[in-house]
């Protein structure tokens, strides 16, 4: 008995359940967790019962022991569930979506994580586990979740470059996954969860027919839900969003993702009304073609969270036994596992009356200021490190009042933190938690009831700007210098050869292939903050702003054809205060039109925030703290413009999302889930509505391109109401969290206090790339749309601004130094003669030239050059190389490199080899050529023109006297003027022989003559280091 009660106490850390005031968490799946860890079945009715009540001071009915209600079923048609319950405990539920099957499967794999789940589409399975450490991190900065996602290239059967070598580390695109793993499912998490939290996603197959990262969401969400000590608010689903042409593809391939006729790729993660992660790349859509792929996208999610709700269900066990249930809800209703950890509400009272004052006027300072009539201290705004300071002072006297008060301990008396708590004191930590809390309730408070923001802007105003392009000398091909407020970025452009790129092995690339001609990498040195820290390889924060800034500009990218170069763009962040990646877009666009790439336009970035009246994460025990006199004007502005809504507490709002729905409540101040299962019968319409939606989606591949294309003109008109929130006074918008409102170009500290930092990159067309991050557990898809029409107008102020700096510098900017692309065609049989041995030839002319060339198989030649002049000696190298310069009926002075049997190489004037044939030395039949010249010998000959293979033809027969003839030979006037009649004509006295000896004699002879070492590998002709000479001495002689 001993031993069971021990085994249950060890099992309460596995169980799920939320601290009061924090919005409980699913009791079924706590349930379930504690009867599959005790071995015993957990009956529905108990997983029924734990639906929590749809009143909004309800709790949770597994907690009441009530297990009357009966278990809810999925009713869309969509999700074709299939439960498949074995000896072993392994559970199964299916769905189809788009016309893929998704099997979501727990109990097989993992068993001693505290939560798995293995997702299979096709042929791609994604394992993803969940892990929690019981010890509290008190001093931890938020919940201190880590996610890894590892794939290998044994899941798409492949072998690596070095198959003895290890897979060590993570590549780009494995932290990108885990980024975009952590941003989707961080915000579902409680904000007093303070405990050590990992997920690892493992990608244990990959077909191609889904890229891997959207099944490792749904597996991480799955995997969370089924932990027992993950206080995880709800499930959510991901999908990826393409659209072709007109219609939006839910899901596709990778192949089909990539194809050229994709505008937009919008990876989305949340449920049908709400997202909590959005990444997006796209070629200058619209804002109403990405709400468009953005709703199609969260209408997919329902099919699979409903899946995720059912495995749940599933694993508690389908008996009638009714004891192990009991045995369950006894467990939970008599301890907590992992109680939420936050300040008190005696601590937050105590840091509320302490430090308000002091914040609300450095709040309000600006606009102390602009009442005043400072309108240049208006304008510049108090700085970051100004603003901080003030921080830290408010904060190091609140510390110190709080100890003279005896609520915090004496820092200089070593007390035990249990002696600590037993004499009614509180931790630092919590302390210090409470003040950030309170920073962002006064300024919420301030910005909701209509005044300035922290730096004296408005909600819609821009930090100034500036921007200045090629601030750097011409040795670096392109620059660019952008700076919004205090932060600053400077960006470099450099363009070479896509031979330059180094070969990246991903699941779905092909071996020795480069990812992409743009690359962008990202710098954030502690300097920039004014911290110390030391150098060393990139994190993921610069990795996934780099890829950003990278999405931003991808698609403006020229197309191969036209400019087949590689560039490489870096943007160090050299002043931080906030939105440092979309200043990477901008300064990186001025570096690209500094250095010449012609590219679709220029790019902007601006981020817009959000504030809300009750944030989840500001909404604990005894946190009720809001502004009243607000509290009592919006009541009253929404009792009087739309009457309440039927069904929602008063001051409050709802909105369901895939069976579920968060009712906000203005005077309780929670956030509280409600189960939609006891108002499934009164939902039914809505839900046959919803249904008709999705199975659009459960089509196969190709039908469900044409179904979303043809439902998008419904689906948007049925949805036009949404996309706008409504509005109140001042500007407001109406929210699942109470009154919101949009922030354009945040800042630090808004982002760091504010509920969202919404990413929006793009050119005065469209939108290029989108990134949402949040802190809510999801962001009303009508506030995102809200969110695209003051990012547009920013965006086009600051491509105005950007056009200026662009204009100017090319206006001043010498065309002689200005960067010119372009191109020569030459003969296809001379390619190899313009390559040279191992590439020496074109090595030695982009080296010479400081010129990039680029040579295909038909003999078009593409060359870079960072100004006209050395374009312009790149392409007099070429012409040299073909023999340009070598004109028929022209007798030209060479030196013998090497003898052979049929005949000798010489070098011409532009430093080439050329055969001298052996039928041209003589008129007469000679049986060694070394009978006539010897290696070192200078002689005369006649260029004859070019054989059918484009190779030079000479003769040294030609000038001299045919014994034969019994007179004295051709002269030099003579002979000069039949070879440019037999070049005219196309035919010549030794052609044939030439034509077939030279063609194989000169490709042997070039691996002869680089074996022997004869000829010198540098060209002979040099002009810009011979320019560079004579400027050289042109200064030292004005220097004499």
């Amino acid at each position: 008995m001993t031993h069971r009660h021990n085994l249950q106490v060890a099992l309460l850390r596995s169980a799920q359940l939320q601290c009061g005031g924090h919005g409980a968490s699913l009791a079924a799946a706590a349930a379930a967790a504690v009867a599959r860890h005790l071995r015993c079945p957990l009956g529905t009715n108990l997983h029924s019962s734990s639906s929590y009540s749809t009143s909004s001071g309800g709790s949770s009915a597994a907690a009441q022991g009530s297990s009357d209600a009966s278990p809810t079923q999925p009713t869309s048609s969509t999700t074709q569930s299939s439960k498949a319950t074995s000896s072993d405990g392994v559970f199964q539920e299916s769905c189809k979506l788009a016309g893929k099957t998704w099997t979501f499967e727990t109990g097989r794999l993992a068993r001693l994580a505290h939560g798995s789940c293995l997702v299979t589409v096709g042929g791609t399975s994604v394992l993803s586990t969940a892990v929690v450490d019981p010890n509290p991190q008190r001093e931890a900065d938020g919940v201190p979740l880590q996610v890894e996602y590892r794939e290998r290239l044994s899941a798409a059967g492949k072998l690596p470059s070095r198959p003895d070598r290890r897979e060590r580390g993570s590549s780009d695109r494995e932290l990108l996954a885990g980024r975009l793993v952590d941003r989707a499912l961080r915000p579902l998490l409680a904000p007093g969860h303070l405990y050590d939290t990992q997920v690892w996603c493992q990608v244990l197959s990959a077909d191609g027919s889904i890229d891997p990262e959207v099944v490792a969401i749904n597996a991480a969400s799955a995997a969370l839900l089924l932990a027992g000590n993950v206080p995880f608010s709800h499930p959510i689903g991901a999908v990826r969003a393409a659209e072709r042409g007109k219609h939006v593809l839910i899901n596709p391939s990778v192949a089909a993702g990539a194809e050229p006729a994709v505008s937009l790729s919008l990876t989305f993660a949340g449920s049908m009304t709400k997202a909590t992660a959005i990444e997006a790349t796209a070629k200058q859509v619209s804002n109403a073609a990405f709400i468009k792929a953005m709703r199609h996208a969260s209408t997919a999610t329902g099919p699979l969270i409903r899946a995720q709700l059912a495995l749940a269900a599933a694993a508690g066990g389908s008996s009638s036994s009714r004891t192990a249930g009991a045995a369950a809800a006894q467990i939970l209703q008599q301890q907590a596992a992992l109680p939420l950890l936050w300040p008190s509400q005696r601590l937050q009272q105590a840091v509320q009356q302490l430090a308000e004052r002091p914040l609300q006027q450095l709040f309000s300072q600006q606009q102390q200021q602009q009442q005043q009539g400072a309108a240049a201290a208006a304008a510049a705004g108090p700085d970051k490190g100004a603003r901080a300071a003030a921080l830290t002072r408010i904060k190091n006297q609140l510390l110190a009042d709080l100890r003279k008060t005896g609520v915090l301990p004496d820092q200089h008396t070593l007390l035990p933190a249990a002696a600590a708590a037993a004499a009614g004191m509180e931790a630092e930590a919590d302390a210090l938690r409470a003040f950030d809390m309170l920073q962002s309730r006064v300024m919420r408070q301030q910005l909701l009831q209509g005044d300035c923001r922290v730096d004296g802007r408005q909600p819609q105003q821009l930090r100034p700007i500036s921007c200045q392009a090629g601030p750097l000398s011409r040795c670096v091909h392109g620059s660019g210098l952008f700076s919004r407020g205090e932060t600053q970025s400077l960006a470099t452009a450099t363009v070479g050869h896509n031979r330059d790129l180094g070969q990246v092995e991903t699941l779905f690339s092909r071996a020795g292939s480069s990812s992409s001609r743009l690359y962008l990498h990202y710098a954030f040195p502690p300097f920039s903050v004014g911290e110390l820290g030391k150098a060393g390889q990139p994190n993921r924060r610069e990795i996934g702003h780099g890829n950003l800034a990278r999405s931003s500009l991808l698609g403006l990218m020229p197309a191969e054809d036209d400019f087949p170069f590689s560039v490489r763009v870096t943007a160090d962040t050299l002043s931080s205060s906030g939105s440092s990646s979309m200043a990477a877009v901008c300064a990186g666009s001025l570096a690209l039109r500094a250095a010449g790439v012609p590219m679709h336009g220029m790019a902007a970035g601006i981020s817009v925030g959000l504030v809300t009246a009750m944030p989840p994460q500001l909404q604990g025990p005894g946190a009720g703290h809001e502004c009243a006199s607000w509290q009592q004007q919006q009541q009253q502005q929404q009792q009087q413009q739309q009457g309440g809504q039927a069904g929602v507490p008063a001051g409050g709002s709802s909105s369901d999302v895939a069976g579920y729905s968060w009712y906000v409540t203005q005077g309780a101040g929670t956030l509280q889930q409600q189960s939609a299962s006891a108002a499934a019968a009164a939902s039914t319409a809505e839900d046959e509505q919803q249904q008709q939606k999705e199975d659009a989606l459960a089509g196969d591949s190709s039908s469900s391109s044409d179904e979303s294309g043809s439902d998008s003109s419904s689906s948007s008109s049925s949805s036009s109401d949404d996309e706008q929130p409504s509005s109140s006074a001042g500007g407001l918008l109406r929210s699942s969290y109470g009154a919101a409102l949009l922030l354009t170009d945040i800042q630090g500290i808004e982002d760091h206090h504010g509920d969202m930092d919404f990413k929006v990159a793009g050119t005065a067309q469209g939108i290029t790339a989108v990134q949402l991050d949040t802190k809510l557990p999801g962001v009303d898809l009508s506030l995102l749309a809200a969110a695209l029409q003051p990012a547009a107008a920013a965006r086009q102020q600051l491509l105005a601004a950007m056009a200026a700096a662009a204009g100017i510098y090319e206006a001043g900017l010498d065309p002689e130094q200005a960067p010119q692309a372009g191109g020569l065609q030459i003969m296809k049989e001379l390619v190899p003669r313009l390559i040279g041995p191992q590439g020496s030839t074109l090595l030695d002319i982009e080296e010479a030239c400081s010129a990039s060339l680029i040579v295909d198989d038909t003999g078009a030649v593409t060359i870079y050059a960072p100004t006209q002049l050395q374009y312009e000696h790149a392409v007099a190298a070429v012409e040299e190389v073909e023999g340009r310069g070598l004109q028929a009926g022209h007798i030209y002075r060479v030196k013998v490199l090497r003898v052979v049997d049929f005949g000798a190489y010489v070098a011409l004037p532009n430093g080439l080899p050329a055969l001298l044939h052996i039928s041209e030395l003589s008129h007469s039949k000679i049986k060694e050529v070394r009978e006539v010249v010897t290696e070192g010998d200078e002689l005369d000959v006649l260029c004859k023109g070019r054989d059918a293979k484009g190779f030079v033809r000479l003769s040294r027969k030609d000038l001299l006297k045919n014994p034969e003839g019994g007179g004295s030979g051709l002269g030099a006037a003579e002979a000069a003027a039949s070879a440019m009649a037999a070049a005219a004509a196309g035919s010549g006295g030794s052609r044939g022989g030439s034509s077939s000896s030279s063609g194989s004699g000169d490709r042997a002879g070039g691996s002869g003559v680089r074996k022997g070492g004869g000829h010198p590998r540098a060209l002979t002709w040099q002009p810009p280091r011979q320019q560079q000479q004579q400027q050289q001495q042109q200064q030292q002689q004005q220097d004499e």
